[in-house]
């Protein structure tokens, strides 16, 4: 029955799998950091071409109280990351690029 069941699921496109506890897999980056960085609160990430914040949201899922500095140039998703994230707490945007 499971045999046929992934077979459906696999013609659909899809793929049945079971995630072992605490290993990372690669198939959830938000699960994996997670369990690499464990439950620490204050995490300070750096977020390069932050856009509208896509990033940021994923950071704040999945880590606890996480320091976040957002460096975004582009002057339209800047804009739009500040009226999304603007007040958020621990979150530092910068209206910058970083290069070399």
């Amino acid at each position: 029955m499971k045999t046929l069941l992934k077979r459906i699921l696999a013609k659909l496109g899809w793929s049945l799998n079971r995630t072992p506890k605490g290993i990372v897999v690669g198939l959830d980056l938000g699960r994996d950091m997670a369990i690499v960085l464990g439950n620490r609160p204050g995490l300070v990430c750096v977020d390069v071409g932050a856009n509208t914040g896509q990033f940021v949201d994923l950071l704040r899922d999945c880590l606890r109280e996480p320091v976040i500095y957002a460096f975004e140039p582009a002057p339209d998703p800047f804009e739009r990351l500040r009226s999304r994230h603007g007040s958020t707490p621990g979150l530092r945007l910068v209206n910058a690029g970083l290069g070399q």
